[in-house]
């Protein structure tokens, strides 16, 4: 999956309800870190993006049947998963009257704004044999050291070459050259790979124009929890 900043904003229902659900696997899939806060408050704009107002006729349990929305790794304890799906029931009965795509719009919003947001990333070492993960997110890539070292990012649109030799992967921007060396050339390939494909996906999202945003003033909103 390509991410894009501001995807909250696409017009496009169709568009969104798919980044939505994508979104959705990736918390499920653990991809984005996140706390058991977070992972209720997200639950609960779920519950309204996809099932609208919360009905008390209906069993309580129905909304979890067949529809993941914890992080796996989060569900390993019944007890935890049991007092989750309270919690996260209560705030989805606090969201009544919040317009289903304001919902949707505000759990992308959410996600956005998370760390790990549209990263994918690896460990490597740097010339020096420093540790750190180099991934790609949909501004560019970056070197994120594991000892307190500064991040290093370079910009798709500064990355001028992307060359990858055995396990190693070299980028060239044009005031510098910086090598990494991955666990194995499967990986370095793999990387220069996606790198290059995310480097073209920005550079076509850069000079198409821009599609109408929605209007979130369009959707009701009665309730103000977890909305901005």
């Amino acid at each position: 999956m390509f991410y894009i900043p501001g995807a909250h904003k696409l017009a496009d229902e169709v568009a969104r309800f798919q980044y939505f659900l994508q979104l959705k696997n990736d918390i499920v899939d653990g991809r984005i870190p996140l706390s058991v806060d977070q992972a209720v408050r997200l639950s609960a704009l779920s519950l309204q993006a996809e099932f609208d107002d919360y009905q008390e006729d209906k069993n309580a349990q129905d909304y979890f049947k067949d529809n993941a929305l914890f992080p796996k790794t989060m569900c390993k304890d019944e007890t935890t998963v049991t007092e989750m799906m309270h919690e996260a029931l209560n705030c989805y009965i606090n969201l009544h009257g919040v317009h289903h795509v304001k919902a949707e719009i505000n759990y992308i919003k959410d996600i956005q704004m998370m760390d790990g947001y549209g990263m994918d990333y690896y460990a490597a070492k740097d010339e020096k044999g420093r540790e750190l993960y180099l991934g790609t997110f949909y501004q560019g890539m970056f070197a994120r050291y594991l000892h307190g070292e500064a991040t290093v990012f370079f910009r798709w649109n500064e990355i001028a070459r992307l060359n990858q030799s055995k396990k190693t992967l070299e980028i060239d921007t044009s005031k510098s050259s910086s090598q990494y060396h991955m666990e194995d050339s499967d990986t370095a390939k793999y990387v220069r790979r996606f790198g290059l494909l995310q480097q073209k996906f920005y550079r076509m999202n850069k000079t198409t124009p821009s599609s109408s945003v929605v209007d979130l003033n369009e959707f009701p909103e009665t309730s103000n929890m977890y909305i901005s």
